[in-house]
């Protein structure tokens, strides 16, 4: 609704190097630059004038480092917390120490400071797998939308609709059109719940 109506919406991406934007030579090809462009182009009246982004990836960095981060990396860059939240770290987090207790601190400390703010959690691909497994259990308790770019990339690999390096330049970045696959993602959520009836809280 503040989308459309031309609200001041603030928007931010944290993660890795994917989220970063790793993998096309210009990082701004990224999911994340991809989804704020296609976010501001389909949902607001002025091509995003209302939309403050945030693109708060970071190489090599997994959640324990995101939630260090995130006050200083997200709510103080943008000058708000965000009324939109997409956390990435599922290809980052093998061997992770806090076994995923930093990942639902990240996620609990956002909703604490910010009730309102719309938690996705977003998984990633890798060719040597992810942590989605961990993290689905907490992304669940609190209720928050998850897309697995894994499920999608496994499923579609399955059916030959690409082929690895389609998708992949190397073990785990995406090249522009893999960028564009995950931005895709998350728009099409967008529609889905733009296009649910308004529920009372």
């Amino acid at each position: 609704e503040k989308l459309r109506a031309g609200e001041k919406v603030y928007v931010a991406c944290i993660g890795g190097s994917v989220t970063e934007g790793a993998g096309p030579a210009n990082f701004k090809d990224g999911y994340a630059y991809q989804f704020n462009n296609k976010l501001k182009k389909e949902f607001t009246p002025d091509n995003g004038g209302n939309v403050i982004f945030d693109g708060a990836g970071l190489s090599g960095t997994p959640s324990t480092l995101g939630w260090i981060r995130y006050e200083s990396d997200v709510v103080k860059t943008l000058g708000s917390t965000p009324d939109i939240l997409v956390i990435e770290f599922a290809v980052n987090d093998g061997g992770e120490c806090t076994n995923q207790r930093a990942f639902e601190a990240l996620v609990r400390n956002a909703l604490i400071a910010n009730p309102n703010t719309a938690v996705i959690a977003l998984y990633a691909a890798a060719t040597y797998n992810n942590t989605q497994i961990q993290m689905k259990r907490v992304a669940a308790f609190y209720e928050i939308p998850q897309i697995s770019i894994m499920d999608v990339y496994n499923l579609a690999k399955g059916k030959n609709l690409f082929k690895q390096t389609d998708f992949f330049t190397d073990s785990v970045h995406p090249t522009k059109d893999g960028h564009s696959l995950m931005a895709d993602a998350l728009i099409n959520l967008f529609r889905e719940v733009d296009a649910q009836p308004l529920s009372e809280m």
